[in-house]
């Protein structure tokens, strides 16, 4: 199942968990849909699904954070 911005989970070692395009898609245009990119589609207020992505975004980023503060601490 892909995301609105058709991207799909990278396999691999490189970014594991990172959302890459599809292959065969030309690479270096601007996606519809993108981080910020409401204006670029169209829309002028943010949407529940955008409100949600931006909400897990943060979750993940902070609990990151925490994970990196919890190993300075170790150290």
């Amino acid at each position: 199942m892909r995301g609105p911005t058709e991207c799909e989970p990278v396999r691999g070692s490189c970014r594991p968990g990172k959302a890459q395009p599809p292959p065969g898609k030309i690479k270096g245009t601007v996606p519809e849909i993108s981080p910020g990119g409401a204006t670029l589609a169209g829309r002028s207020e943010m949407q529940p699904c955008d409100i949600k992505r931006l909400a897990a975004v943060a979750h993940n980023t902070q609990q990151h954070q925490e994970q990196v503060d919890e190993v300075q601490i170790q150290r």
